[in-house]
């Protein structure tokens, strides 16, 4: 009975902390940006892909073309890649059905 209390507890321990994570993505390398015909937004690549809202896809990241800071989020986006610096995202929801980044954090080395 003990262990099955202690299972229990962990696995709820488990659950959460990633309920606490969904829509962070950590600080991590920008792999690849790319416009695609089809899409309305920059498909990201990033070094944690994760589908926290249950889009279906872990491949890319979307940054949808209507998101209001759009253009500076690009560019934030291209100097970061240039210059080797690290990315923070969080999303919230999909576009296309691919996870839509909603805020973007810069990352000092």
């Amino acid at each position: 009975m003990k262990k099955i209390l202690v299972t229990l507890t962990l696995m709820l321990c488990g659950i959460s902390f990633n309920t606490a994570a969904a829509g962070s993505v950590d600080a991590g390398d920008i792999n690849f940006l790319l416009f695609y015909k089809g899409h309305s937004g920059l498909l990201i690549k990033h070094q944690y892909q994760i589908d926290a809202d249950n889009c279906g896809r872990r491949d890319y990241y979307i940054l949808p073309d209507n998101h209001p800071h759009f253009s500076q989020i690009y560019a934030l986006l291209l100097a970061a890649q240039t210059a080797g610096k690290k990315v923070s995202f969080n999303t919230d929801g999909c576009h296309e059905g691919i996870p839509a980044i909603v805020h973007v954090g810069l990352a000092k080395q």
